[in-house]
């Protein structure tokens, strides 16, 4: 027959059992706090840097509020969309007030829901039209309506072209990758008919 173990065998295994968890439990605590504490950390870098970015570029709400999307711009935008493949526009005769990162400077849209001067969507006759697609370097941020790239363009073939009418669209949104540049193409920007279509996109 097999020996009963005795009481204070059962007492130390018991003993035992208990100083193992306690140790767990200890090592889950510390755990813890080391993961809080990691994430407030990284949490309150994350605002200094969005804080110091706002003041360094002039109060821009670009940086302060980058990554809420909805906010940015103050419109209803979602840009996470354009990960999907689908594309947004800026509702039509709106102001993005601190869009272009320089102070109280604005960005106009039209009335289409791009931004830069009026055009027609029915193209007309004799009219040279180009439609710049591209993110937020085509978009101008922290450009004026009259420094973006699209506009230079116009004006600038405008003077060498004579006669012809040279009319050039700036199809650039901030936050748009190559899949939401594509669909905007296939869904609307076809359908006005332009003669030269380029492209400038970074890493989006």
């Amino acid at each position: 027959m097999r020996d009963r173990p005795s009481v204070e065998s059962l007492e130390q295994n018991t003993s035992m059992r208990r100083s193992y968890w306690e140790k767990v439990h200890l090592l889950c605590n510390r755990s813890c706090r080391g993961i809080v504490l990691t994430c407030l950390l990284l949490l309150s870098l994350e605002g200094v840097l969005r804080f110091g970015a706002f003041l360094w570029f002039h109060h821009s709400q670009y940086y302060l509020l980058y990554g809420f999307h909805t906010m940015a711009g103050k419109v209803g935008i979602n840009a996470w969309q354009t990960s999907t493949g689908e594309y947004y526009k800026f509702p039509p005769n709106y102001i993005v007030r601190g869009a272009a990162g320089q102070a109280s400077e604005t960005a106009s849209i039209n009335s289409l829901g791009f931004r830069g001067p009026e055009f027609q969507a029915s193209k007309p006759e004799g009219v040279f039209r180009i439609i710049c697609m591209g993110e937020s370097s085509t978009f101008g941020f922290r450009n004026t309506d009259v420094g973006t790239y699209p506009f230079q363009l116009e004006r600038l073939l405008q003077e060498r072209q004579g006669p012809t009418k040279i009319e050039v669209i700036n199809a650039g949104f901030p936050y748009y990758n190559s899949r939401s540049i594509r669909s905007l193409l296939e869904k609307e920007l076809l359908s006005y008919k332009p003669d030269v279509l380029t492209l400038y996109i970074g890493y989006q």
